[in-house]
């Protein structure tokens, strides 16, 4: 059977969690990488990750909620991490559909330093800003070293040109790819490298990974379960 780990999920969002990792792992979903999106659910992603093991945990602050943070966010979020040395940072990002920009990218640049002095996986969130990701990124040779993941990736073709020559950076695909009417989502997955491909359901139901997997494969041309196998072992080398 070929194995899967969602890059992208949210499982503190559900009652059910016993059951949906049982069903996911019947599929083959071997791990699910669970974000939280502010100090409201760091706990319970924390106390997931704890509790099984097929659960992977990220904190961090989602533009869509910097209103929900207090001033001590920052400190709170290094001590969290440093008790908890398997957590990642994520969700974070920039969101141009949300106000408050100037907060969204000081609140990001934190993260993102912080990603980089603790050796943390960081997953980012961008809507409408891949201008201001960029320059972060280009404006600081430290984070050369920093594992980056662009979740639920889509943009332009222009826009990946520019991110793909960052050797650290992965691009996980969610099930918006599976929809006709994304523009650039062929163009974007048939240049995207097969080393820097990850897949996520963004959401409660890991198993829809599976038709992402499926999906990719019919673009690049390549038999589904060795699609399957280069995913798997990208997101592994990550983790």
């Amino acid at each position: 059977m070929a194995k899967f780990i969602d890059a992208h999920c949210h499982l503190q969002n559900i009652s059910d969690i016993s059951e949906t990792l049982d069903v996911a792992g019947g599929l083959g979903i071997e791990k699910c990488i669970c974000d939280a999106t502010s100090p409201s659910d760091w706990s319970r992603v924390i106390n997931l990750s704890i509790k099984y093991p097929a659960v992977r945990g990220c904190i961090g602050v989602h533009p869509w909620y910097i209103k929900d943070i207090t001033p001590n966010w920052p400190t709170q979020m290094r001590e969290t991490l440093a008790m908890n040395p398997d957590l990642m940072i994520g969700e974070c990002g920039l969101d141009s559909h949300y106000p408050g920009p100037e907060q969204q990218l000081e609140i990001f640049c934190e993260q993102m330093l912080m990603a980089h002095e603790l050796g943390r996986t960081i997953w980012i969130h961008c809507v409408g800003a891949w201008d201001k990701i960029l320059n972060v990124i280009n404006k600081n040779p430290a984070y050369s070293t920093t594992t980056i993941v662009l979740h639920g990736f889509y943009a332009s073709p222009q826009i990946l040109e520019q991110l793909i020559i960052h050797p650290n950076i992965y691009f996980s695909y969610s099930p918006r790819i599976l929809q006709p009417n994304l523009k650039h989502a062929t163009k974007i997955i048939q240049n995207t490298p097969l080393n820097k491909i990850l897949v996520e359901s963004d959401g409660t139901s890991p198993a829809v990974v599976i038709d992402v997997v499926n999906h990719i494969a019919t673009i690049k041309s390549i038999a589904s379960d060795k699609m399957a196998d280069i995913i798997y072992n990208n997101t592994k080398g990550i983790l």
